[in-house]
């Protein structure tokens, strides 16, 4: 239902989709900060490892996120480096909406 209700955004003025920036890393603490008319009810961060495989081909490992404030989660990742990370988001609707990757050296 994600691509009608941005649609729907669009043409028949209902609320938006949650607007991600891109996830910000302090050591092991990465951070997502948004924008949303709705509630976001749930956000997991998405990692791999397998930097050397097509991004299809890539083991990936989830966790969920912790709200931190009104607008932000954060989640500790204590996994191996070098990876490359995403944050998901959930809304009330069900409206699911992903942020850039972000790479850790």
């Amino acid at each position: 239902p994600t691509p009608y209700l941005f649609a729907d955004s669009i043409f028949r003025s209902v609320p938006p989709l949650a607007e991600l920036d891109p996830p910000a890393a302090d050591g092991n603490r990465l951070t997502l900060s948004y924008r949303s008319q709705l509630p976001v009810e749930v956000a997991a961060l998405h990692w791999t490892t397998d930097l050397e495989k097509p991004w299809t081909d890539r083991t990936w490992q989830a966790i969920w996120a912790n709200t931190a404030t009104a607008g932000q989660f954060t989640a500790d990742l204590h996994a191996p480096r070098p990876l490359q990370a995403f944050f998901t988001t959930v809304d009330q609707r069900g409206a699911l909406v992903s942020s850039e990757p972000i790479q850790l050296p």
